[in-house]
């Protein structure tokens, strides 16, 4: 569990009701039961099929795209517009 919290830079109690571990009533703890079996799939049906990426063994996790971040790919866009937006006036 502490990979988790420090891939999405979260307490136990962002998934789990505190005192009630088994307890299913967070919608996020679900959420990470989906995203471990995307990554899962990722990892073995899409990149272990990458013939030219056999050496390397590459692999995907939470980190990858959460970075210490509770949503996905938060601070991987920059601020403001995208590159060549016209200039505000």
């Amino acid at each position: 569990m502490q990979a988790f919290t420090r891939s999405l830079g979260v307490s136990c109690t962002h998934c789990h009701v505190a005192e009630q571990w088994d307890s299913e009533e967070k919608e996020e703890k679900q959420v990470t039961r989906d995203m471990m079996a995307m990554t899962r799939a990722i990892n073995e049906d899409y990149i272990k099929k990458i013939k030219a990426l056999e050496k390397d063994k590459p692999s995907v996790n939470c980190m990858l795209c959460h970075r210490g971040k509770a949503h996905a790919g938060e601070d991987l866009r920059p601020p403001g517009p995208p590159p060549g937006a016209p200039p505000k006036s």
